[in-house]
């Protein structure tokens, strides 16, 4: 079975060499490479090609998130989760609109770490609870005139989307789940955006689950 390819980005030696510890004991990943700084990370993701960058969000050269926005836009595939000691209810919003998968602190346990990593290696965002509601209270308002919800405003399929994702599927487990091409998942999620004022797939992705959280999980929505 191949193993899950993690490429660790963090300038304090120690700090990185613990995590690599942690990796190498489990049976399902592998660090393939390490950098100390944005430079050397985007010089070597090419080369070692991670499924699974791990950043730090104090990065010597330039500031973590930047480069969160540049492997992003070069590497959309590539999932990110960022550590960091500054506390998640300040930075993990702001990580996560850069498009960050996940944000966690660097005091949480190893095996907090591993869970984590695992659920973002799925094709799943995580996020704790607070700073989900956080984010959530930051969403742009959009105005629906007489609608009872705001997802009344979406086509059956559209729903079905928006309940999947709240789920935490990601667009090839829906595609699957709806029979459909992934690029058609792609447009549905497009529209969504558009038509609940979202500027950002994580909010997005953040806005379902709470949907789904509130509204319940159970009723699925027909076409």
């Amino acid at each position: 079975m191949s193993k899950h390819r993690v490429f660790i980005i963090d300038d304090h030696s120690m700090f990185r060499a613990g995590l690599v510890r942690i990796i190498r004991d489990e049976s399902d990943m592998i660090v393939c490479a390490e950098a100390d700084t944005a430079r050397q990370a985007l010089q070597r993701i090419p080369v070692c090609k991670p499924e699974l960058a791990i950043i730090d969000i104090s990065l010597p050269d330039i500031d973590g998130l930047r480069l969160v926005r540049i492997i992003r836009k070069k590497y959309p595939s590539l999932r990110i989760l960022v550590l960091s000691m500054h506390d998640e209810y300040l930075y993990a919003g702001k990580a996560i609109e850069c498009g960050a998968n996940g944000y966690l602190m660097k005091e949480e346990t190893a095996e907090k770490f591993l869970e984590v990593v695992r659920t973002i290696l799925k094709g799943e965002n995580w996020v704790n609870k607070r700073v989900k509601e956080d984010a959530l209270t930051r969403l742009p308002a959009t105005k629906f005139i007489n609608k009872k919800s705001p997802v009344d405003v979406l086509s059956g399929r559209e729903r079905q989307v928006f309940r999947l994702l709240g789920l935490g599927y990601n667009n090839e487990k829906i595609a699957a789940e709806l029979k459909v091409k992934k690029k058609t998942v792609e447009t549905h999620r497009l529209r969504i955006r558009t038509k609940l004022g979202i500027f950002s797939a994580p909010r997005l992705i953040l806005a379902a689950s709470e949907w789904v959280r509130k509204e319940g999980t159970g009723v699925p929505f027909l076409p």
